[in-house]
């Protein structure tokens, strides 16, 4: 086997960008391979030799994912049996994998722990790729809009305000002028504002809490936030629940590694547990879409709420790449409308215009 050289890992701006580059894909097809051999009862330990072992073999040995393994390898070695494999990874994965890796380690079945990382992270993927998807469109014809009203303000309207006298101008050319005018002399402002409006709801989305939340929820872009949040909130806990963790540590852990604002769920979620409320309605905050609280009521009262625990989990993935793929198509709706009614309004102003010039000139 391939001797791993704790040196080249010693720099730390090295191992932060090795850490970087230790990406959700890479991370994968780490745990998929070491699944796939942990299968055949082969010992952990055993396992990573063998993978380090075929990595050095084919020269593959400065990969992202065979650096990482050799690191951990190495501190575990070291350690004579003192460190497992969740706590050497810490750095170099994300907490919400490590708790699930540590809680199969800890109930002897570290298999069903990386196997439960794995459906965190897939799941995780799914809903980060329906939001890239659902908002890139959009963002494009926002774009295109925006662009479209500063060349009119900037370059078409200068052209046209000398051809006649603004008193003259017909009733819908002197409100395009109106609008573009206004743009042209607080469009730097507005766009300054749009940029701190949208900093500030960047920040109070993960943080900000209270009754008036409750009301934001309701509302875009904070309601979009919630289920995706709500989707990865149950995504975490069915895992959990299925590596064998109490629903209370589950919640107490997952708690530990939260924003704010599902930090604030979380200590609803536990009050009302010790209130001695089900499962299901206890886990009902408003937290997530109308199809996955369906689901809660009703596995909730089932007698086997944990069990159906990886159910919920999976469909809470599909209801909220659904859903969000739904608001995509709004979104993509209303901004080609946008477009189109500002062309209308845009085109139409002036060519009544250029056509009341005429009708003078003849």
């Amino acid at each position: 086997m391939s001797k791993f050289d704790l040196r080249e890992l010693g720099n730390t701006l090295d191992m932060k960008l090795l850490a970087l580059q230790f990406s959700g894909d890479v991370r994968l097809s780490l745990y998929r391979r070491l699944v796939s051999l942990l299968a055949y009862g082969i010992p952990l330990m055993r396992v990573m030799e063998q993978v380090l072992s075929a990595y050095a073999k084919r020269k593959l040995d400065k990969r992202v994912g065979a650096r990482v393994l050799g690191f951990v390898y190495q501190n575990m070695r070291q350690a004579a049996g003192g460190v497992v494999f969740a706590n050497a990874l810490k750095g170099w994965a994300p907490d919400a994998e490590i708790m699930l890796i540590n809680a199969g380690e800890r109930s002897g079945d570290i298999e069903r722990g990386l196997t439960e990382a794995i459906f965190v992270n897939e799941s995780l993927t799914r809903i980060k790729s329906a939001v890239i998807g659902a908002v890139s469109y959009p963002l494009v014809l926002t774009m295109v809009l925006m662009g479209l009203y500063m060349l009119f303000a900037l370059m078409i309207l200068p052209r046209i305000e000398t051809l006649m006298s603004l008193d003259k101008w017909p009733p819908l050319s002197q409100s395009m002028h109106a609008v573009l005018t206004f743009i042209r002399n607080f469009g730097p402002y507005l766009a300054a504002a749009a940029v701190a409006l949208m900093v500030l709801i960047g920040w109070a989305m993960p943080r900000y809490t209270g009754n008036v939340r409750k009301q934001l929820d309701r509302y875009y872009p904070f309601s979009v936030y919630r289920v995706i949040s709500g989707s990865g909130f149950l995504v975490g806990l069915s895992a959990m629940l299925e590596a064998g963790v109490t629903m209370r540590d589950s919640l107490v852990q997952l708690r530990s590694n939260s924003s704010p604002y599902i930090a604030w769920h979380i200590d609803t979620i536990l009050s009302r547990l010790a209130n001695g409320e089900s499962s299901g309605n206890s886990l009902d905050t408003g937290l997530f879409n109308e199809e996955t609280s369906i689901s809660l009521e009703i596995f909730g009262d089932s007698g086997s709420f944990e069990e159906s625990m990886k159910i919920l989990g999976r469909e809470a993935v599909e209801n909220t790449v659904s859903w969000i793929k739904g608001v995509g198509q709004v979104l993509t709706t209303s901004g080609v409308v946008a477009i189109g009614g500002s062309l209308v309004f845009l085109l139409g102003g002036f060519y009544q215009l250029i056509q009341e010039v005429k009708n003078l000139a003849g």
